[in-house]
């Protein structure tokens, strides 16, 4: 297969893989079976080569080199039972690392697929280039002298800090190894596991040398792929295809450039195509954007029509109709009959573009075209011939002022008219009744396919598709706009340059719009209600999707209530990835913002009929709540939020079988919402979130901290069911936050993540190391006010100890008792009162060891979390809530009477007493645990129960 002694590549990863080039035979087969290309189409200079790779037993690595423009450009492949393109991420090279077993037995072998991996996986900024030999730093010849004298600063740094990749240790994870890492213009020095199965992560680096001028170090070639070796964009098959046109089409083989002379006019280039004929490529065919869009109009509107089972009626008014000129024909039914037309497309303004269209047909008479933008009540009788246009959805906006009444009068008036009427509207089915009735004849404008995108390449964009177009995945296809043609357009791209132009831009806004990369159903912890009717939903939608079961059995909508943070949008786009459907997040802020309420409501209506474009899909409204109830607004409030929630309701009842939109909201005050949104047919099932259980914050942390991009390396002590305990309250977007919160400690101090991280976290521990701290008296005063509060409750027998700290925190507090919670659901009258008792024990412990002239301000302050807060709360829910007070009342109320405000301030003050006895019968517990406080400052739960039961203390809950 190889000829030997022949020019090497100029660039290899690993010096000890030598290339082999490919005779001229095997070559052709290779490009014309795995490339699908012919030779005539690459550079005269084009060369294959192969390489066999010693860590894999069937894939080789072939490298085809061809100079184009000047540049000589390296196509890399690896080929085997699989072909996978080396374009510069990480999963063609796993993919085969599936399906070809990786043999990294020896060392050598290992580092060889090391430097593979880092010189074909790229970041932002380039290859994780390997550099092992000192000589190969040198000094480039295109610096200038100020460059020259930098690169001379850096030369003897750079040599020194060079070595080889070498071998650390053997773990039960795989093989570590150092290396000098070149990224972008800054040398790193890296350690790099390598695990058996071929994955690679860095879990440790650190920058020796920054600012390292271009070309100083020689860097792996760029990889490019097989369309950009090519010289030109001709296709023999697609000319010997087309039997509309009897010379080839004009070509373009200029790319986008920054130059916008060239941009504006392309310079003229002559190509020779597979049939010798000299092509010579023109400007482009449209100078803006307006007639790019035209075409592309005129393209679809002659496609529908020509399609359209209806057609009869324009050869029923039209007796010299026929389809040898659809849009000919549909133009002299308008003008002679005044239909109302109803044209349904995602294209805005599509009504004022079918206007303009049919009146360039109607070239013997030219009509006055006039928009109505406000709902008026008259359609006056022009002397000209008028084409009356607007967008339905518009109209429907501009109701307001008018009242929604005023529709059936403008719908009346146009059943009167002469004139033709042409309305828009991106969803039929949402169409007003009114209107509805009095609609002649429909226009329904189709979404692209591979035979309209051809049409629509060819008169657009003037150039061949690239061979084999038709056998790709071209199901993004039908997600184009006219937009998309504007820019290649004006840039005279064509051919393989245009299509792949068009297909990266659609793929990339699609990219955004799927929930591949969220959490699954299984992975969502804490919500079991919530996720058994996500569940349901699913298989619903999927029965649908299969055509087991009729679109109409399908929920619409889900009203998805809860704290913030608890996961309400996660759920929604869990939901979507289970479907295997599109989702678009909005908000109703964000509408609300747009503007006035025309621009509002304008807003809410583009978020559907994106929905409706890549439907099936589902559509997720936050902060729904902002849809207030409609019973409790006066005035212009009330005018303003009935057309919203009406028009929203318009939008969600619009459901379209052919474009099915589920609709899921999301509040954290469902009570707000108005009701109308949750009767049947809408978002009529409530699914309440709460925040998550122990259990279920014990899972979350499990999920993040095996998330190793995130976590990378951490330590064998993290105990996540500890960590769910004292994270009791939060939500599971605050664990995310703890955790990368977390992992950002450990990489501060060059660790693994430990469990000390993770609690540091939690709790606001400063990372800073200059933080005021407290001095050795304020110390002292609040650790005996902390060991007041950790004490009684110990004694108490209530919720376990998880840690106390004096540590001050960037919350402003100086110390604090954590607890893990009890998992008890109610508390006894005792219980309440004992409750009291320990958030009143630190003052009580401050006044046992300092006197009560010398108690401190910590059981105060104005924070509604204080201690003396805490308990006042306690105390009045005993006597005013809970029918717990000593006078046995069972009226309910918030605002106690002064009986009861006396009974109040009498609890309160048996229990400060009930806590000094009690911490003075045990001093020397207090004194002790406090000392103990004061010379650790921090002190886990067991920690104390040690320090208590060497005491004799046998009482409380451990940790």
């Amino acid at each position: 297969m190889a000829e030997s002694n022949l020019p090497q590549p100029p660039w290899s990863f690993d010096h000890e893989l030598t290339w082999q080039l490919v005779d001229r035979e095997s070559f052709k087969d290779f490009l014309t079976k795995v490339w699908r290309v012919h030779p005539s189409q690459l550079p005269a200079d084009a060369k294959l080569y192969v390489m066999d790779l010693p860590f894999y037993s069937e894939h080789k690595l072939y490298c085809l080199l061809a100079t184009v423009e000047g540049e000589l450009r390296h196509c890399f492949t690896l080929r085997g039972k699989f072909t996978k393109w080396l374009d510069g991420t990480s999963p063609p090279i796993h993919e085969i690392n599936a399906h070809d077993p990786i043999n990294l037995d020896s060392m050598l072998t290992t580092i060889s697929y090391l430097r593979f991996f880092c010189s074909f996986v790229y970041g932002d900024l380039g290859p994780f280039l390997p550099v092992e030999s000192a000589a190969s730093i040198q000094i480039p010849n295109h610096l200038d002298a100020q460059e020259r004298q930098h690169a001379d600063g850096l030369l003897m740094t750079l040599r020194s800090v060079v070595t080889p990749i070498m071998h650390v240790e053997e773990t039960s994870d795989g093989n570590l190894f150092t290396a000098s890492i070149l990224y972008g213009d800054v040398m790193f020095s890296c350690q790099l596991l390598v695990s058996l199965s071929g994955s690679i992560n860095m879990v440790n680096d650190s920058p020796m040398v920054s600012d390292i001028p271009k070309g100083m170090i020689p860097v792996a070639p760029k990889a490019y792929g097989i369309n950009d070796l090519l010289i030109d964009d001709f296709e023999k098959n697609d000319l010997e295809e087309r039997d509309d046109v009897k010379t080839p089409p004009s070509i373009v083989s200029q790319g986008l450039s920054n130059n916008a002379q060239q941009s504006a006019a392309p310079q003229q280039a002559a190509i020779l195509p597979a049939n010798g004929q000299t092509v010579v490529s023109n400007k482009p065919k449209f100078s803006n954007d307006r007639d790019i869009t035209r075409c592309y109009v005129s393209v679809l509107v002659r496609h529908a029509l020509e399609k359209d089972p209806n057609y009869d009626v324009i050869t029923d008014f039209n007796k010299v109709a026929s389809r040898n000129d659809v849009v000919n024909d549909f133009s002299k039914y308008v003008l002679k009959n005044g239909p109302v037309v109803l044209v349904e497309s995602e294209i805005p303004y599509i009504e004022e573009m079918l206007a303009d269209l049919i009146a360039e047909h109607l070239h013997y008479k030219t009509p006055t075209i006039k928009r109505i933008t406000r709902s008026e009540t008259e359609l006056k009788e022009q002397n000209s011939t008028t084409f009356v246009i607007f967008s339905a959805e518009e109209v429907s906006v501009a109701s307001y002022g008018y009242g929604t009444p005023n529709l059936e009068r403008l719908a009346f008036d146009i059943s009167k008219t002469k004139h033709p009427v042409f309305i828009g509207t991106n969803n039929k089915a949402g169409l007003s009744d009114a209107l509805h009735q009095v609609v002649e004849y429909t226009v329904s404008i189709p979404k692209l396919n591979v035979d309209l995108f051809k049409i629509l390449f060819e008169k657009i964009l003037g150039g061949n598709l690239p061979r084999g177009w038709r056998n790709r995945n071209t199901q993004w296809i039908r997600y184009l706009t006219p937009h998309d043609f504007h820019q290649p357009c004006k840039a005279g791209l064509s051919g393989t340059k245009a299509y792949k132009y068009l297909q990266e831009r659609v793929k990339n806004r699609l990219k955004s719009i799927e929930a591949t990369n969220s959490p699954g159903l299984q992975d969502l912890h804490g919500m079991a209600e919530a996720k058994q009717m996500a569940e349901d939903l699913i298989s619903d939608i999927q029965g649908a999707l299969k055509g087991q079961l009729p679109w109409s059995a399908v929920d619409r909508g889900m009203l998805l209530a809860g704290p913030p943070g608890t996961g309400k949008t996660t759920l929604a786009k869990a939901i979507a990835k289970g479907c295997g459907v599109r989702f678009i997040a909005v908000s109703a802020a964000t509408w609300q913002s747009a503007g006035a309420l025309p621009e509002h409501l304008r807003a809410m209506r583009a978020s559907f009929a994106e929905a409706r474009r890549y439907a099936p899909s589902i559509l997720f409204i936050d902060e729904v709540d902002s849809f207030s109830n409609r019973d409790n607004q006066v005035g212009q409030n009330a005018s303003y939020f009935t057309e919203v929630v009406n028009a929203l309701l318009a939008e969600i009842q619009g459901f379209d079988e052919q474009k099915p939109v589920f609709v899921i909201g999301a509040t954290n005050f469902p009570y707000k919402v108005d009701p109308a949104l949750r009767r049947a047919g809408r978002l009529d099932k409530l699914v309440y979130i709460p925040h998550p259980n122990v259990e279920a914050l014990t899972s979350i942390y499990e999920y993040y901290l095996s998330n190793k991009e995130l976590v990378g390396q951490k330590a064998d002590d993290i105990d996540t069911k500890f960590l769910g305990g004292i994270s009791f309250g939060v939500t599971g977007a605050d664990v995310e936050t703890f955790v990368r919160g977390a992992v950002r400690r450990a990489r501060k101090d060059q660790q693994p993540l430990c469990q000390q991280h993770l609690i540091d976290e939690i709790t606001g521990k400063s990372r800073s190391q200059n933080t005021s701290r407290l001095s050795t008296e304020e110390m002292r005063q609040v650790a005996v006010h902390e060991s007041g509060h950790a004490l009684l409750q110990l004694l108490c027998g209530h919720a376990p100890i998880a840690y106390v700290s004096i540590v001050p925190r960037e919350n402003g507090a100086l110390g604090f008792v954590a607890n893990l919670p009890s998992g008890q659901k109610m508390l006894s009258r005792k219980q309440y009162l004992e409750q009291m008792q320990i958030m009143l024990a630190g003052r009580a412990a401050e006044e046992i060891v300092f006197g009560r002239e010398n108690i401190t301000s910590g059981a105060g302050g104005e924070s509604p979390n204080s201690d003396l807060a805490i308990a006042t709360r306690l105390a009045t829910n005993l006597v005013c809530n809970l029918g717990m007070g000593k006078t046995s009342t069972l009226i309910w109320g918030n605002t106690p009477s002064a009986d009861q405000q006396e009974e109040i301030e009498k609890l309160l003050q048996e229990a400060y007493s009930t806590a000094l006895a009690k911490l003075e019968a045990h001093r020397k517990s207090l004194d002790t645990l406090s000392k103990a406080l004061v010379e650790k400052q921090e002190l886990m739960g067991g920690e104390i129960i040690d320090i208590l039961n060497k005491l004799g203390l046998k009482s409380g809950k451990i940790t």
